[in-house]
């Protein structure tokens, strides 16, 4: 593309390619014939491209800008656009040329790829917290939480991680308080774990 560093972005020239990439003919951006380029550029983008482009002319630099771009059915896409400004043999702006691609997919991928990095980090830290010293009472087994409130184990690690816990009685406990009612076969050999 070439085209005037205004308000509107307005088109002096425009390759074949935008009919792919926005929807509209390069008859239709010319001179804003159909459209303003800079109505293309997604309302919540268009004030930092304004702000990098112009940054880039002041400084005489290329620019290399990642933005939204709406095309003719309002569906929006990511574009890389890189430009340069051009200027006189007297160093006055001209107009600025670039080109500009569709990343859509690499920027799909990419904001995937962050998601799960986020999803990943929430896991660690979360494992995390359950790693190290865990207080935990010797007589109620009780377990103190990292702001000194005391809480059942059970209702710790329901809070803490991915566990669902399910409530039983082991032999020793069902002999001891519920003897009267024979809830295991004292034929089968009981097993207890020592700590």
């Amino acid at each position: 593309y070439r085209c005037l560093n205004d308000k509107k972005f307005t088109m002096q020239f425009v390759s074949m390619g935008c009919k792919a990439l926005t929807g509209y003919s390069s008859e239709e951006l010319v001179n804003n014939a159909a459209i303003a380029f800079s109505d293309l550029i997604h309302h919540d983008d268009r004030d930092d491209v304004v702000d990098q482009v112009n940054s880039a002319i002041n400084d005489c630099r290329p620019f290399k800008i990642i933005y939204r771009l709406i095309d003719r059915d309002n569906n929006f896409k990511w574009v890389w656009e890189q430009g340069r400004g051009i200027y006189s043999s007297g160093g006055d702006f001209l107009f600025l040329e670039g080109f500009i691609i569709d990343i859509s997919n690499q920027r799909r991928v990419e904001l995937e790829r962050e998601q799960l990095v986020t999803e990943l980090q929430t896991a660690l830290d979360e494992v995390k917290q359950l790693s190290g010293l865990l207080p935990l009472c010797s007589h109620c087994k009780k377990v103190r939480d990292d702001k000194g409130y005391w809480s059942q184990i059970d209702a710790y690690l329901v809070a803490h991680s991915d566990a669902d816990i399910s409530h039983s009685i082991c032999p020793d406990c069902a002999d001891k308080y519920y003897e009267e009612y024979d809830l295991f076969d004292k034929n089968v050999e009981k097993t207890t774990t020592k700590p």
